[in-house]
Formats: C-alpha cells, structure tokens, sequence
C-alpha cells in the first residue's frame, strides 16, 4: 500500500469517528478532509470542483442547510428571542 491509500483510509476513518461524535458540525468535518486531499495532492481543484457540481452533492449539502436551518439561533421563528433585551419577555 502506498502514501495515497493508507492517508485515505486514516482520513476516512477520522471523518466517520469526527461525525459520529458530533463534535463539529458535518459539514466543516467534510470540507476539513476535502482540504486535506487537495492539500496532499490526492484530488486536484479541477476534481473537487467537479464533486461539488455533481447533483447529488448538491443535493446532500442542500439536506445540511436544511437541518442546520431548524435548530441554528438565527432561526427566523426564534429571531424574536435574539432581538429582545435580557430580561423582557416578548412574546409574539
């Protein structure tokens, strides 16, 4: 086995043990390996640019926004809870 290969399985391995203990969010966890691969010469711009053009890629970073959507701070339905002083209740 080469440099290449064993680099993948050990970043792979960290990707699936980073998300699992939930201790970033996805997807800084996936673009953090995304630049270790660019930065080891693994993938090229070029083949990363393609990866993300894919729809199916698109389509699973879309899914994140979308969950990240529901429980962020900025959440419009909990805007209001930002925006009021500490102290005052506002309800709406």
């Amino acid at each position: 086995m080469n440099f290449e290969i064993l680099f993948m399985l050990f970043a792979l391995a960290g990707m699936v043990a980073a998300l699992i203990w939930d201790g970033m969010r996805p997807g800084m966890v996936l673009l953090t390996v995304v630049v270790l691969f660019l930065c080891t010469g693994i993938l090229s711009p070029r083949e990363m640019l393609e990866g993300f053009s894919n729809k199916g890629m698109i389509t699973v970073g879309l899914l994140f926004l979308v969950s990240e959507g529901g429980t962020a701070k900025w959440c419009p339905g909990r805007a209001h809870q930002t925006l009021a002083a500490p102290g005052e209740n506002h309800h709406l």
